[in-house]
């Protein structure tokens, strides 16, 4: 019965624990900072040490500025500074760590970018090999480390323009004039990929949607198809002489998808896609909702539909379209930037905030055995080496 009373309460342990894991709050920003900074120190030291601070003042030295670092990241300062010595300093005594740890954490200190680079001695070739950004460089200033960013980010820059001219004029075709580009812009809307009717209200034209086949007549019912207008004669223009029209009828004009690849080539925005599948779908879409607008339109203004004279401004429209294009994916790239900076953000956070197992002592000596033995090994095939080049 206590067995099983210990369990529960285990288990009762376990999951408080595990809310209070969930319910911890983020690192703010300094705090993030200084985790960064602290990683960067071993990064450091790791380049010119190994994996374990050395036996002399400047190993004390280091470890004192790390101890400090690690004293404003909040917690139980003065365990987590014997826990970092522990594991980057082993032969330290524990005595001393914790003499060490109070006496960082009852006067913590912090440290400029410039005064911790002095300190460190860190050069700016080393900086800039280790990928080091907390950090100054001792032999460079901090306004001449600014030029030199500047300088590097306006290459970038320039580079990146260079990358993205396609040596076409820019500009758009010209706009049309009047209450039509008003009109079309408020019929089309452009909205999401929709295919159902458009209500039309009460005194215009009834517009009517696509044909299904003819149940009455053994023929379906002619369809243009926008791959074929490049191969084939355009298809013949509905009757002028009805008020309604299908927009499935008003075929567009001949060429019209060489126009349409030319005029996504000279879009500004680099986003659009500039292969010719690419343009034709994105033709299709835009055409599937001009027409029935433009059809509307030609229907209110004029009593009827004519092809040569409400279909020769749908380039303008088609303008208007790729901006509209253009603007829904930079606002997908910017979303899609947002969501990888709050994963990267999230990956980072518990990379450095996550806990570290601290070695035990009997670790730490089994760990120091296990380097003397292998010492003692090289020193006997040092010396037998030694034996036989003398014997020899």
């Amino acid at each position: 019965m206590t067995s099983q009373v210990n369990a529960r309460h285990a288990e009762i342990r376990r999951r408080y624990a595990w809310h209070a894991q969930q319910r911890r709050e983020k690192p703010d920003q300094a705090r993030l900072i200084t985790l960064i900074r602290l990683r960067e120190l071993e990064r450091i030291f790791q380049s010119r040490y190994g994996r374990f601070l050395p036996d002399d003042d400047a190993g004390m030295d280091d470890l004192t500025v790390a101890a400090h670092h690690v004293a404003f990241l909040r917690g139980d300062v003065a365990t987590h500074i014997v826990a970092w010595a522990r594991s980057w300093a082993p032969w330290l005594p524990q005595d001393k760590a914790k003499q060490l740890a109070e006496r960082v954490a009852a006067e913590p200190r912090k440290f400029t970018a410039d005064a911790l680079a002095w300190r460190l001695r860190l050069s700016m070739a080393e900086r800039t090999a280790l990928k080091i950004t907390t950090i100054g460089a001792f032999d460079v200033s901090k306004a001449e480390r600014e030029e030199e960013r500047k300088r590097k980010r306006r290459e970038a820059e320039r580079a990146r323009r260079a990358k993205a001219r396609s040596g076409a004029a820019r500009g758009r075709p010209r706009k049309m004039r009047g209450q039509q580009v008003e009109d079309i812009l408020l019929a089309t809307d452009f909205p999401p990929a929709s295919d159902t009717a458009r209500e039309v209200s009460e005194g215009t034209a009834v517009v009517e949607h696509p044909i299904r086949e003819n149940k009455s007549n053994s023929l379906p019912a002619a369809r243009a198809s926008l791959v074929d207008l490049e191969e084939a004669q355009p298809a013949m223009p509905p009757s002028v002489a009805t008020r309604a029209a299908s927009p499935d009828i008003v075929p567009p004009p001949f060429d019209a998808i060489n126009q349409a690849v030319e005029l996504v080539r000279k879009h500004p925005s680099m986003r659009l896609p500039k292969d010719r599948q690419a343009v034709q779908r994105m033709f299709e879409r835009f055409w599937r909702r001009y027409a029935p607008a433009i059809v509307e339109i030609a229907a209110r203004i004029y009593g009827h539909f004519d092809p040569g004279r409400d279909t020769r401004w749908w380039t303008t429209v088609f303008g208007v379209f790729l901006d509209r294009e253009a603007e829904a994916i930079e606002r997908y790239r910017e979303r899609r930037r947002g969501w990888e900076r709050k994963r990267e953000d999230r990956v980072t956070v518990e990379r450095f905030v996550s806990p570290v197992r601290e070695l035990t002592r009997d670790e730490i000596w089994a760990r120091e055995d296990r380097r003397e033995a292998q010492r003692r090994r090289r020193a006997e095939l040092l010396s037998r080496c030694t034996g036989l080049r003398a014997a020899s």
